[in-house]
């Protein structure tokens, strides 16, 4: 597990896989609207993504943290609106 400042947590699963939590308490995008992601391709290659108490989350396949992470970057990317980082 890794922990940046109590603001982002990064943990191995043992199916295998990655979570990726952000805690944006606190932030300019805790009251933000994250849309839900959800894609089951294969067993390895998945991701499942939701927001809920100021807190964005991610479970993911072993090949799709990077994924997860641009998901997220989208999602609070001045250059989008945070109601439009659909994937």
């Amino acid at each position: 597990t890794y922990d940046i400042l109590n603001r982002i947590e990064i943990t191995t699963l043992d199916n295998p896989g990655w979570f990726l939590k952000v805690n944006l308490k606190g932030t300019k995008f805790e009251k933000a609207f994250f849309p839900q992601k959800k894609e089951l391709r294969s067993e390895n290659n998945w991701i499942v993504c939701n927001y809920e108490n100021a807190e964005f989350s991610c479970f993911c396949g072993p090949l799709n943290i990077l994924e997860a992470m641009q998901f997220f970057v989208k999602c609070v990317d001045v250059k989008y609106s945070i109601n439009n980082c659909n994937w």
